[in-house]
């Protein structure tokens, strides 16, 4: 379906028919066509003797030797009792939770971590339950000590169909929304985490309780 939507471009090749395109391609030393499934362009190039199957048997050598390599066929059959005990065992569980938590970087700690005793914890963006385990959640940021912000990687809405399938664009907050993040650092203590999801480098001339979405950067 994305192949209809999307053809594939030929930049510099524009010129080339398809199977002069798959040809060319060949001729660099690719293996392996990705996207919409075509066979019959190798076929007739090979019918036609533009390319031979000995080079075509040489791809697919290449190709089976990584996953000979891989260990692909030395076990090639699942067994779907393993596979249930395996797939979300606690162990593997655990220990993707800890990897995740080691991969949270802490820019700035005024003083707020680590926790102690159980503090009133107003959250947002986390579920109220998981916060009830480490202090009392409250409904309004008054009644907290600290409030704990879990935001959404700022993006720009793009118009076209394939790029609205990722974050791209200005990664600064929209003024609306950042307004309103201010309005609760001004309010309370605030733990603030924003999901990167693109590489970024925060401006340090920004205010350091806050150093996110000010000005031009994340």
């Amino acid at each position: 379906m994305l192949g209809e939507l999307f053809p594939a471009r030929a930049w510099g090749a524009e010129h080339l028919t398809v199977a002069e395109r798959a040809a060319k391609a060949l001729d660099a030393g690719s293996d392996q066509f990705g996207g919409k499934q075509r066979p019959e362009v190798i076929v007739e190039l090979v019918r036609s003797g533009r390319v031979t199957e000995e080079r075509v048997d040489e791809s697919v050598r290449r190709l089976l030797r990584e996953k000979f390599t891989l260990g692909l066929f030395e076990n090639p059959y699942v067994d779907p009792d393993r596979a249930e005990e395996t797939v979300g065992a606690g162990e593997f569980t655990a220990l993707g939770e800890a990897a995740r938590r080691r991969s949270l970087t802490v820019r700035t700690n005024h003083a707020l971590l680590p926790l102690e005793g159980r503090p009133n914890l107003y959250v947002r963006g986390i579920s109220e339950q998981v916060a009830a385990a480490y202090g009392n959640v409250v409904a309004d940021p008054v009644d907290a000590d600290l409030a704990v912000l879990r935001l959404r990687t700022p993006h720009e809405e793009r118009p076209g169909l394939f790029e609205s399938f990722f974050h791209s664009g200005s990664p600064a907050f929209p003024e609306d929304e950042l307004k309103e993040i201010l309005r609760l650092l001004d309010a309370v203590p605030t733990l603030v985490c924003v999901n990167l999801e693109r590489p970024d480098v925060p401006d340090d001339t920004e205010d350091p309780v806050f150093p996110y979405g000010h000005g031009p950067s994340l």
